[in-house]
């Protein structure tokens, strides 16, 4: 689109050629302007609305925040209980242990996996699969059927795999 005088105006008025028809630039600021009063008045609208559910809510907001406040306070005094805080370090000690497991199995599996890839006396295929059945044993021993397939519906579907740097030495170890 181009701006051209329209010399057959009486104004000389600015107008813009579209398509064969000669628009007025002056309608552009009209709109502009309705576009201004409307956003105006849909702020102050809004402004209404948000006050009036206010005033007429604020009895049950403030019902609400008291009782989060009662709930919080319930659920401290439960969390102080001397029984509670021994299931929080039972807990915890419960989790340490979990992750110390988790990490000694992901080094031994990763041992696993380096020894299979530095093989010779398979396929590259073979490989593969023999990391994948070792992986599936593990998985199986470490989770339950329904946590697995909680996980797994839970990155079906991720499509992108970022590579690692060690992605392709590993690649082309399998390929030799």
């Amino acid at each position: 689109m181009e701006l051209q005088l329209d010399s057959n105006t009486e104004n000389n008025k600015a107008t813009e050629q579209t398509g064969g028809e000669l628009v007025n630039p002056n309608d552009l600021g009209v709109y502009c302007n309705r576009f201004k009063t409307s956003n105006q008045q849909l702020k102050e609208t809004g402004k209404i609305i948000e006050d009036t559910v206010k005033k007429y809510t604020a009895e049950e907001v403030l019902a609400v925040e008291n009782a989060v406040k009662a709930l919080n306070e319930k659920i401290e005094k439960i969390i102080e209980h001397p029984k509670m805080t021994e299931y929080k370090t039972k807990t915890e000690n419960l989790q340490k242990d979990m992750f110390k497991s988790l990490e000694y199995v992901m080094k031994i599996f990763e041992k696993f996996r380096k020894k299979t890839i530095e093989r010779k006396d398979i396929t590259s295929e073979e490989k593969m699969k023999t990391i994948k059945l070792a992986f599936d044993k593990i998985q199986e021993q470490l989770f339950s059927k329904e946590e697995i397939e909680i996980f797994k519906q839970q990155f079906q579907n991720i499509i992108t795999v970022i590579p690692r740097k060690t992605s392709y030495k590993n690649r082309r170890a399998l390929e030799n």
